[in-house]
């Protein structure tokens, strides 16, 4: 999602109460009391509690009805995107979450993150892109997964599934292809086209106006590109030539082996003035980038391999992005590709009917079952990235191309749980149908959920 200054929303919309956490732009922590099954989220009609800044902690207690069951704590955060002050400062301050130690000198310390007891923690998704840490957060995160498998779930944002494309874009034969072929990303009218870009970064050099536009078509420029005008984070690569020094500095190489990586490492602030960003090269942050998502082992491969699309605690469901009059129930087809749809988007007002509409995807009534449902389609999806590691004949399909259209709202229609962003720009004409209505509280409501 984009980033802004909107930390966590709890959205209450008409006359009923809302029972989503809308996690776009969020980067602060949620740690409220709640009841294992039968606590009931209540605020009154309309209102919007905002969790302030630097995780700050909300006490919502008086929000929830208890019946008696034993209640536990529950933190959330989302969104952080890298930004690894800003997580460090969440742990400090969150009551769910500690640092211990495990290793180290006085240079140089390892400390693993640690749940407390009768205590849950969700991640809400976005792990990458807005900060010099996106390695060091997914390891921490997948570490503290592996841990508590029961007690912590983490969910998939657009920013963590849409790093699937680089293994296929950043490939030798999309290198090969003629930039006039590549035209600018559907989903954001306004971007640059990689032959657009190039051009400025061409003009951006002095004396260089007659050398071939092909000259600078290096695959690091392309992933700049990328970043830049088609995933929103223009400064991400210099992040993570940031972070390598970093880690180069306390393995001595980087990648740095798989021992450490259920460990974080933590350098005194004063180290931090003498990293050498100049020995890392341009292409050593290509190579990164594609370690960390291609490479099994990679920490976003890693994040992806034990994250879910949506998770069920207690009474409480979570999503990424929102479960709406368009998302409720659906389920979208494994054949969805990752571009506008060419066919008519189906009839969005059958969701909440006894309705058997199943082309382009179906629809699971029973709330857990359509949970499980989503989370094997995540499943399916990356064992498809594994098992296809190119684009098909006629590059229209790739491995992990389900993935890529569910966190693309106007690849599925605007049927996405994961992502609700680019609705506003490409589906204009639909925002009046894309709305929490009364039959959506009804449908969980029923199945003890809000």
């Amino acid at each position: 999602m984009g980033q802004c200054d909107t930390k966590a929303l709890f959205y209450v919309y008409s006359t009923q109460l809302v029972i989503l956490i809308l996690t776009g732009c969020l980067s602060s922590v949620i740690s409220f009391g709640i009841s294992r099954d039968t606590a009931t989220f209540c605020p009154s009609n309309r209102q919007q509690i905002k969790a302030k800044r630097k995780g700050v902690e909300m006490d919502f207690s008086k929000y929830y009805r208890d019946s008696g069951s034993e209640d536990f704590r529950l933190g959330y955060v989302s969104d952080v995107e890298g930004h690894w002050s800003y997580f460090l400062d969440f742990v400090r301050r969150s009551n769910v979450l500690d640092w211990e130690d495990v290793g180290g000198d006085e240079e140089i310390k390892f400390r693993q993150l640690v749940l407390r007891p009768n205590t849950y923690f969700v991640y809400g998704g976005d792990s990458v892109d807005k900060g010099p840490g996106d390695i060091r957060l997914c390891r921490a995160l997948v570490s503290l997964k592996q841990r508590y498998p029961d007690r912590v779930h983490l969910l998939v944002g657009n920013r963590d599934l849409n790093k699937l494309r680089f293994r296929s874009e950043l490939s030798d034969f999309d290198m090969a292809r003629p930039l006039e072929e590549i035209g600018k990303p559907f989903w954001d009218r306004n971007a640059k086209s990689l032959k657009e870009h190039l051009e400025q970064v061409r003009d951006n050099h002095v004396g260089v106006e007659d050398v071939p536009l092909e000259r600078f078509n290096t695959k690091a420029e392309r992933l700049r590109y990328m970043l830049k005008h088609t995933l929103g984070c223009p400064d991400t690569f210099e992040f993570r030539r940031n972070e390598v020094a970093v880690l180069r500095k306390i393995y001595g190489h980087y990648p740095y082996s798989v021992d450490h990586h259920a460990t974080t490492p933590f350098l005194p602030e004063n180290q931090y003035y003498d990293l050498l960003l100049n020995e890392v090269t341009d292409d050593n942050v290509v190579e990164s980038f594609e370690y960390e998502i291609n490479h099994p082992q990679g920490s976003l491969r890693q994040y992806l391999k034990y994250a879910s699309i949506a998770a069920i605690v207690g009474n409480t469901i979570f999503v990424h992005g929102a479960i709406d009059s368009l998302t409720m129930k659906f389920v979208p087809s494994l054949e969805s590709r990752f571009h506008l749809p060419e066919t008519s988007p189906p009839p969005f007002k059958s969701i909440h009917k006894k309705a058997t509409y199943q082309v382009n995807g179906r629809l699971i009534d029973d709330v857990h079952e359509w949970v499980d449902a989503l989370n094997e389609y995540l499943q399916i999806g990356l064992d498809d990235f594994e098992r296809r590691p190119n684009w098909n004949n006629e590059r229209n399909s790739r491995g992990g191309e389900a993935l890529l259209a569910i966190q693309n709202r106007p690849s599925m229609w605007g049927r996405s749980v994961v992502s609700v962003w680019y609705i506003l720009k490409c589906f204009c004409s639909l925002q009046s149908t894309c709305h929490l209505p009364h039959f959506l509280f009804q449908h969980l409501g029923m199945q003890q959920l809000r």
